[in-house]
């Protein structure tokens, strides 16, 4: 079997900068490659879709596909990457714009609100195949643990501001609202009644209001307590 030569094959990717995913820079046939791939991903399943399925959609030839992405696993980490790279950009500006803590929150889940109904395909994708494939895609988890991580810095921030009452851990408070507004794609559709603004402030009533300083009197305090401690008892059933 004759070897390519490798000097070719640099040639042949150099329109494709792995470690670039700024889309504005990329050619028109790459962009086309990309949004066809999203498509048939999205209504075939990523296990049963084909390279000649995206080139099909795109109305390219496989070998063009190749040109730009060296294999189906290399597109779908591409699309991870922008997933979690828009977020991780929307979350940076929002927490820079924030005056506090809760109102850092409040951006925050209002852009990923918006973030699903602008992305919705690329997110189902990345949250679809995040639990199968999250040790082949090292560059994804790195952008999601960033995003991650600015969630956590927020809430504790928030916490040591004393604008959020520290009710848990905030690692579990970061989980809970990664999962509130995330998964809420499963359920909400656009406009179908509710607008992203409109899931936006429901949620942000639920989250930052719920963690958020409240006057509680000695009992209330002791209360809280007590729910906290594994040790405390269950309520006996009516």
């Amino acid at each position: 079997m004759t070897r390519k030569d490798p000097d070719v094959q640099r040639r042949a990717y150099r329109a494709n900068d792995p470690t670039s995913l700024d889309m504005t820079q990329w050619p028109p046939t790459k962009l086309v490659i990309y949004d066809a791939a999203v498509d048939v991903f999205a209504s075939e399943g990523f296990n049963a879709a084909s390279v000649q399925a995206i080139a099909d959609k795109a109305g390219v030839t496989k070998g063009a596909i190749y040109h730009y992405f060296e294999s189906k696993d290399t597109l779908l980490d591409i699309i991870t990457q922008v997933a979690m790279k828009r977020n991780v950009d929307a979350a940076r500006a929002r927490v820079s714009e924030a005056t506090s803590a809760r109102d850092a929150l409040r951006l925050l889940i209002e852009q990923t609100m918006v973030g699903i109904e602008l992305y919705r395909r690329e997110m189902t994708l990345f949250l679809e195949q995040w639990r199968r494939a999250q040790a082949s895609l090292p560059a994804t988890k790195a952008l999601r643990d960033e995003y991650e991580g600015i969630l956590r810095n927020v809430i504790a921030r928030g916490i040591k501001d004393g604008e959020f009452e520290p009710i848990a851990d905030v690692k579990f408070l970061t989980f809970a609202l990664f999962g509130l507004c995330v998964h809420g794609q499963y359920w909400w559709r656009p406009n179908d009644p509710l607008s992203a603004q409109d899931v936006a402030d429901m949620f942000t009533t639920i989250f930052v209001e719920g963690i958020g300083h409240h006057e509680m009197d000695r009992r209330d305090h002791a209360s809280l307590r007590r729910s906290k401690s594994p040790k405390a008892a269950l309520p006996e059933p009516a």
